[in-house]
């Protein structure tokens, strides 16, 4: 993968504009902030999700998931971002209708690590899985 970024540094990065991006808005600008050999962790069991994906194939695979279980698109409120040195932190709430027709709601808190040309090594992304849980439960499609 071409760096269009290169000039670019962690210090530029804007974790709420890379998710917008990420989302629909210009996924090709999201995927330019990524390293080739990137990992997205994703907290709890592999049947909600759960798991490690590894690149732009894997980070697919997750919005197949992510789409599978909310057919439309959650609402996302940015409400926080830190910088530290090769890091940044971003806090989100998130809703929408899931697939079995319940309203989910939940808190997120992403954390990307950034390597010395400022591209995203890592993201992991923390939550609480019971809103999860309770939104799917009696769901057992694919």
């Amino acid at each position: 993968m071409a760096s269009v970024i290169s000039d670019k540094t962690w210090e530029d990065f804007i974790p709420s504009e890379f998710m917008d991006d990420l989302k629909g808005r210009n996924v090709q600008a999201a995927i330019d902030w990524l390293a080739d050999d990137f990992i997205w962790y994703v907290p709890g069991p592999e049947e909600f999700g759960g798991g490690e994906y590894h690149g732009v194939d894997g980070l697919k695979d997750f919005a197949a998931v992510v789409k599978n279980f909310f057919p439309q698109p959650l609402k996302r409120e940015w409400y926080r971002e830190w910088h530290a040195k090769g890091a940044t932190i971003l806090e989100t709430k998130q809703s929408g209708p899931a697939i079995t027709g319940k309203i989910y709601r939940n808190d997120y808190v992403f954390l990307f690590v950034h390597n010395i040309e400022g591209k995203v090594m890592e993201v992991r992304e923390y939550q609480d899985i019971e809103p999860l849980r309770d939104v799917l439960e009696g769901f057992s499609g694919s």
